[in-house]
């Protein structure tokens, strides 16, 4: 058998998996996208055709088969998904967790939680553990009957604002909301206290729960 490969990644313990291969006689051969392998069917069989690198020729290897690797791409509906429901994605189209280590399945938005291959192409193995962590978590939030906020939010002075909509275009958790009087209100329940409501309101109708204006002055004046 030989695998005709691009790059070649492992790690954790696949790199067991590659070191048996080679033991078992499996053959690596490099290539690279501007000498492409080229396979020709003929009369006799399948022949391929690639350029070995290490030995800095070209070879001909006879195939019984060709088997190609499927690539793996985001679904066509995230992007959607994820404006509708404010999720971040990075630079491949996939979604994002809260945090890689502290928050693995949680979306920054709470009650939202990812596993598979949403998340990132992964093995089986992974994506079934990761939907297991996934489905505690989502239990866990279940089985309580109430459900304790932090108590950094945002808090919103309804005298001095404005409702000219920077917050309500930038949050993007839809907390600041219009109300039936088409005023700007705000749900408490949706905020995470992220502050850019309080960094883009030009009235400053927005402040942020231990991280008001004057308090973060005062530390300011206090290291200067």
């Amino acid at each position: 058998m030989t695998i005709l490969y691009r790059d070649i990644r492992t790690y954790g313990l696949r790199e067991q998996f590659y070191a048996q291969a080679r033991d078992l006689g499996v053959l690596f051969l490099r290539f690279e996208t501007d000498r492409k392998p080229l396979v020709t069917v003929n009369p006799t069989g399948i022949k391929v055709n690639a350029f070995d690198y290490l030995l800095d020729q070209d070879i001909e290897m006879d195939a019984d088969f060709v088997v190609l690797s499927t690539g793996l791409r985001p679904h066509p509906s995230a992007e959607k998904i994820g404006k509708m429901y404010k999720l971040t994605r990075n630079a491949d189209g996939y979604f994002m967790e809260a945090h890689i280590k502290l928050r693995p399945v949680d979306f920054p938005s709470e009650g939202l939680f990812i596993a598979g291959l949403a998340h990132a192409p992964k093995n089986l193995d992974e994506t079934i553990s990761q939907a297991q962590a996934a489905a505690g978590r989502a239990g866990a939030l279940l089985s309580q009957e109430r459900l304790t906020v932090s108590g950094i939010i945002a808090k919103h002075d309804r005298e001095r604002c404005m409702s000219c909509l920077a917050c309500f275009r930038a949050c993007p958790y839809d907390s600041p909301f219009i109300d039936k009087d088409g005023k700007i209100s705000h749900n408490e329940i949706k905020c995470t206290g992220c502050g850019i409501c309080a960094g883009v309101c030009p009235a400053k109708a927005f402040q942020v729960n231990s991280f008001r204006d004057e308090q973060i002055l005062a530390m300011i004046d206090e290291v200067v």
